[in-house]
């Protein structure tokens, strides 16, 4: 019994070993990118604590050290990036001051996931996503939206929702032009985008 008690805790303590963890060059975005769509379709605020990352999926929670001070805070994954260089994560402004990284505007920093069964996506293999642009209860509106989506060079597909609301989305968006697609439609007058990472 005792036994079994001491290696219970010996497991736990070695939890946290299997953890995703990285090293690598940290940096923050700001004041240009307020108030606009992050990939996982939220509006980005500076004074929220969350970051980007290239693989890491959405909604995990990193734990994000700053190497040169110590620093440490913990930030949201919502958006995708950073695609500059070989840097590591994007933080928001308030993630960045959190860890003393404002004035150098980049840090040597170790991230790690609080949750050990989080993994990284693995983006060599097919990740396809749907894009929902609109939901109708008015099935003449839905079919007039889908006209001007398809005179507009789209090919939207449509379904009904268990409330009977009818929704019109675009569907295996490959990863690599997902983005396009959303500036594309906005560029077009639609908003309110809903996206969805496929199975």
């Amino acid at each position: 019994m005792i036994r079994s008690i001491w290696l219970l805790l010996l497991l736990f303590s070695l939890l946290p070993l299997f953890s995703y963890e990285e090293e690598g060059i940290a940096s923050w975005y700001g004041p240009n990118f307020q108030g606009k769509k992050t990939a996982n379709g939220e509006i980005f605020d500076t004074e929220e604590l969350t970051a980007a990352h290239k693989t890491l999926p959405f909604d995990t929670m990193v734990e994000v050290t700053n190497l040169s001070n110590g620093k440490s805070v913990i930030l949201r994954i919502n958006d995708r990036g950073p695609y500059v260089g070989d840097r590591l994560i994007d933080l928001s402004r308030k993630g960045a001051e959190a860890i003393g990284m404002l004035d150098s505007g980049t840090a040597p920093v170790q991230i790690s996931t609080l949750d050990p069964s989080v993994k990284a996506i693995d983006f060599s293999k097919p990740v396809t996503f749907t894009i929902q642009i609109a939901s109708f209860t008015d099935l003449i509106n839905a079919l007039n939206t889908k006209k001007e989506l398809v005179k507009a060079g789209f090919n939207p597909r449509a379904s009904l929702s268990n409330e009977g609301a009818t929704r019109l989305f675009l569907s295996q968006i490959p990863a690599s032009e997902c983005y396009n697609m959303v500036k594309e439609l906005e560029s077009h007058g639609w908003k309110g985008l809903v996206i969805r990472q496929e199975k």
